[in-house]
């Protein structure tokens, strides 16, 4: 929906630009709701020994779970605002509701960045390695070798 927005400007289709910011609002929101519901529930509690990091990998889940829960929050409020502005420019056109509903448009997109950017408390001390295709049959036959060599030395201790 974004690359929609991005693609075609309101003064072309307005239609379609329409649908992509109305689309992309509603499943942003309604992706924050669940990952907000899923982050706090009793399906993912937070649980020292389950967490990589020990009691710094908690801290920072609970970190990322309030700056999630005061996005959300803040989001809703702005969500709000931004109809609001839309519909008083539509209806009356009153002066400065559609400047308003720029600056709320905007807001919603870097809320729905910041959302996103808690990753980096979800995931951090977590390492992501992307291996190529050459470096994983490398290390498949290192790894085997490894094992056959292990193998080798348990049978020659027993």
């Amino acid at each position: 929906m974004l690359l929609g927005l991005s693609l075609v400007s309101s003064q072309e289709q307005f239609e379609v630009h329409k649908f992509c910011f109305t689309a992309f609002i509603l499943f942003a929101s309604l992706y924050m709701c669940i990952t907000t519901y899923l982050f706090n529930s009793h399906y993912s509690g937070y649980n020292v020994r389950s967490s990589p990091l020990g009691h710094l990998g908690v801290q920072n889940e609970v970190k990322s779970y309030h700056y999630k829960e005061l996005i959300l929050k803040v989001n809703a409020v702005i969500l709000i605002l931004m109809v609001l502005f839309y519909w008083l420019h539509n209806s009356s056109c009153r002066p400065y509701m559609y400047t308003l509903f720029a600056l709320t448009e905007y807001s919603v997109v870097l809320l729905n960045m910041s959302f996103h950017m808690c990753a980096y408390l979800d995931f951090y001390g977590v390492c992501v390695e992307v291996p190529s295709i050459t470096s994983l049959k490398h290390n498949t036959t290192e790894s085997r070798r490894d094992i056959e060599r292990e193998l080798l030395i348990e049978k020659e201790i027993v």
